[in-house]
């Protein structure tokens, strides 16, 4: 995968504070991210690098010490009660976090080559770390705040998000950013650096994610053959859109005999959900409607592959994994222009980018693909082959090179020389600022 004389193996410290990551996907705090954090260890594991995972105790594991996979192991650290507890109050518990954290450290025997922080509440404490351990810090965001901000008026995190992400953006060693979108939308709304920001797109795991026969798809989850089958996979969230998924079900319904399944939410409804439950009502299409609640990813390629469009109607997302989990199992997606939808569906057989995502627009482009697809079947394969560039081990080689390059203080020599990866920019790393003390010591 890489010459062996630029082969070192690291020791990796990743901060994941807010979220689970072996938590249940699709609720509240546990989506993208979690998937990514799994996958770029495993694969980084794979290839000889040590991989601690530190997240906070909250109840879904009573073990100190949890090993994932080979040389990765997710070590649970107390801060607050150990409990679900909403990610907004986590901020008063980021010093116990820290001092767990250099507790297990110390106890441990350890020293880490780097720190990988994801998300800002995760970075803050790796900021400490970086002081403490004068070692590199990289941070993938996964959301920016400032983003949603402008984005939603229901946005309501505290204005120390915003302050805390301008200085993570520069302070940081290495910002990744999942998309060229988000590389910009960071240097223009925090004043960023782009010496600094790299941009390494998501992967999608061609092995679980497959396609499976749709009659066969269909025939197992009791769905109707003659039906126009529409799939939502992702957490219920008023940035996912739904509410004008919902109004794209509505005129759709007037015109073919549609169904949408709607994958993800707490075992409990949250408020988002009950809203959207209500509308279901109002706009006369509760019995088109299906709220199916989590489903385990080995579930998930009879869904997809079951569904005629795989729909993405987000306000905003910095990737959006989901997307490409449909497309490798063969099914066309229409999305929204957000995250890596403008490149992955160029091909048209893939699907569609609605860039105003009006319920109008929605509803036009999904009976545009449709229609297409019943007059001029395309095989699942071809549609597969438009994501088959977006492996996780391509993503961890990005990776390898990225913190080889800050390990080493020669990261411009290391992107330049790197085999075929994401990364495309040439620059040097520039350590111009010290830690700021945001956390006591």
């Amino acid at each position: 995968m890489t010459r062996i004389r630029d082969r070192q193996r690291l020791h990796i410290a990743m901060f994941c504070v807010h979220s689970h990551p072996l938590g249940r996907l699709g609720t509240t705090d546990t989506g993208g991210m979690s998937v990514y954090i799994r996958q770029i260890a495993f694969e980084l594991g794979k290839s000889g690098h040590r991989i601690d995972i530190f997240t906070r105790f909250n109840g879904l594991y009573d073990e100190e010490i949890v090993e994932i996979s080979e040389n990765v192991r997710l070590i649970q650290v107390e801060a607050g009660e150990k409990k679900p507890l909403n990610r907004l109050s986590l901020y008063a518990h980021l010093d116990e976090f820290s001092r767990g954290v250099e507790a297990f450290r110390l106890q441990n025997g350890m020293t880490y080559d780097l720190i990988h922080c994801h998300y800002w509440l995760s970075g803050l404490a790796g900021l400490w770390a970086r002081h403490h351990w004068s070692k590199p810090l990289v941070i993938t965001f996964h959301t920016v705040g400032a983003v949603k901000k402008k984005l939603s008026s229901e946005f309501n995190d505290p204005e120390i998000r915003l302050i805390s992400e301008r200085e993570l953006v520069n302070s940081c060693d290495l910002v990744v950013a999942l998309t060229e979108l988000e590389k910009q939308e960071i240097t223009r709304l925090y004043d960023g650096q782009l010496s600094n920001i790299s941009v390494i797109p998501c992967g999608v795991d061609l092995q679980t994610f497959y396609p499976v026969d749709k009659t066969c798809a269909r025939k197992s989850l009791g769905m109707s053959e003659s039906e126009m089958i529409l799939l939502y996979v992702g957490r219920i969230d008023p940035l996912k859109g739904l509410d004008r998924l919902l109004e794209t079900v509505a005129l759709l319904q007037q015109k073919v005999c549609c169904r949408l399944f709607i994958v993800g939410g707490d075992d409990s409804p949250c408020q988002e959900q009950n809203r959207l439950a209500r509308m279901t009502k109002n706009l006369n299409i509760e019995e088109g409607v299906i709220f199916v609640g989590c489903l385990s990813q080995q579930e998930l390629p009879h869904y997809y592959s079951a569904a005629d469009v795989f729909v993405f109607p987000s306000y905003y997302e910095s990737f959006g994994l989901a997307g490409l989990e449909a497309l490798a199992c063969g099914t066309p997606v229409v999305a929204s222009n957000v995250g890596v939808y403008s490149q992955c569906l160029r091909n048209s057989i893939a699907g569609r980018v609605v860039l105003d995502a009006s319920s109008e627009s929605l509803a036009e482009k999904i009976e545009e693909l449709f229609t297409a697809g019943k007059k001029h079947p395309v095989q699942a394969g071809s549609i597969r082959n438009t994501v088959k560039q977006y492996t996780w081990k391509r993503v961890a080689e990005s990776l390898h090179w990225e913190y080889l390059g800050l390990v080493r203080g020669e990261l411009g020599y290391f992107r330049a020389n790197r085999p075929n990866g994401a990364v495309t920019q040439h620059v040097s790393v520039k350590n111009k600022h010290k830690h700021p003390q945001l956390l006591t010591q």
